[in-house]
């Protein structure tokens, strides 16, 4: 199955710069370096850095009444569950999830471990209001998943009949939205009130 590049995002990517980069070798027929340092390797450290950059961007967060499990995000006003048990994880997410929060870049670099920071469940702003969850999913599978649900087709294959039923009776339309990250993929999945 062929799957078109998602739109490049307004700042330069990693992965932009990389598909540049391999097109500029291809071209020119050479294998450049890097002061010494392989392109591979200087593409993965390139990678990485902005990794960790978006994560400290983004760690403005503060843990809440000493829970490490939840945090505050300053911006949004919002609880979010920020590590949550791939065991429970698994048993609520179609299998198309399952792999590609198997491939997720987020999740390779947490090898071995039962909990996850590529899953988030944000709370509910208030009573009767939407739930959020938030899954990290590999670049490839969000590639599928954004031109599926363009199209319209198969959602309920990609989420699994139950997160397919929560975002049904979601308030907030469209239910389901892909943001790229690095090298990873969001999901961000609102949920109706009772199924969150």
């Amino acid at each position: 199955m062929s799957a078109q590049q998602p739109d490049a995002p307004s700042s330069a990517s990693p992965r932009a710069l990389h598909v540049e980069h391999e097109e500029a070798v291809r071209t020119s027929g050479s294998k450049p370096s890097c002061a010494g340092i392989s392109c591979q390797e200087g593409l993965g450290w390139v990678l990485v850095s902005h990794a960790q950059l978006q994560w400290l961007q983004h760690s403005s967060s503060k843990a809440t009444d000493g829970d490490p499990h939840l945090t505050s995000s300053a911006e949004e006003g919002e609880l979010a569950a920020i590590m949550a048990d791939l065991g429970k994880v698994e048993s609520i997410v179609g299998p198309f999830l399952r792999t590609g929060l198997k491939t997720s870049w987020l999740r390779k670099t947490e090898r071995g471990r039962t909990l996850t920071e590529a899953v988030r469940l944000h709370m509910a702003p208030g009573l009767g209001r939407d739930f959020r969850l938030e899954i990290r999913i590999g670049f490839c599978a969000g590639q599928m998943v954004s031109q599926l649900i363009s199209t319209g087709d198969c959602l309920r294959d990609i989420l699994g009949d139950y997160l397919y039923a929560a975002t049904e009776a979601s308030e907030v339309k469209p239910s389901v939205r892909l943001t790229w990250i690095a090298m990873d993929c969001k999901l961000d999945l609102m949920l109706g009130f009772k199924e969150g």
